[in-house]
């Protein structure tokens, strides 16, 4: 079976389930996020990121928080629940094109054209680091499972896995 989830006025660029899975939310071309009831596809709410395109979208892992990258160069960290954004992280220069919380939503990474791959305290938005290496724009970011470790893929062929202990504060 199939549920069409309508509502975007344009692609839909990237897809996240709630920790919980009773939510879905989405990121597109049209400058929105839209959370949806996963099961019926009702439409919950909608973000609007001031960004022309939003390309990824990440919950927390208690859910409480959904963080949302794209052209704006900015993150954009939103209430899950009640859609108010909490913060608004700026420091990429450029497109962002991906972003992950630590399994135990202390802290985030994204990463985006300027090749950099920055860590974020996710409860007060300070950003805690910048690493470089990538000598071309960085397009994925992953935790591992237990946190340990930060895998980042670069369209300069390389994938690079970071030990996120030695970064941590």
């Amino acid at each position: 079976m199939t549920v069409p989830f309508w509502g975007h006025s344009g692609p839909v660029n990237a897809v996240a389930y709630s920790p919980d899975g009773a939510c879905l939310a989405t990121a597109g071309d049209d400058g929105t996020v839209r959370i949806w009831d996963s099961r019926s596809g009702a439409q919950q709410r909608t973000l609007l990121v001031q960004a022309e395109y939003v390309y990824a979208v990440a919950y927390s892992p208690d859910g409480a928080s959904l963080a949302t990258v794209g052209k704006a160069g900015t993150v954009w960290i939103w209430d899950s629940r009640s859609g108010a954004q909490q913060h608004a992280l700026a420091g990429h220069t450029g497109w962002m094109n991906a972003v992950a919380y630590r399994p135990d939503g202390a802290c985030l990474a994204t990463v985006g054209d300027d090749a950099m791959v920055r860590i974020w305290d996710s409860r007060s938005g300070a950003q805690q680091r910048t690493l470089t290496g990538h000598t071309g724009g960085v397009n994925g970011v992953a935790y591992h499972p237990d946190g340990a470790f930060l895998a980042t893929a670069g369209r300069d062929g390389t994938v690079r896995v970071w030990d996120s202990r030695s970064f941590e504060q």
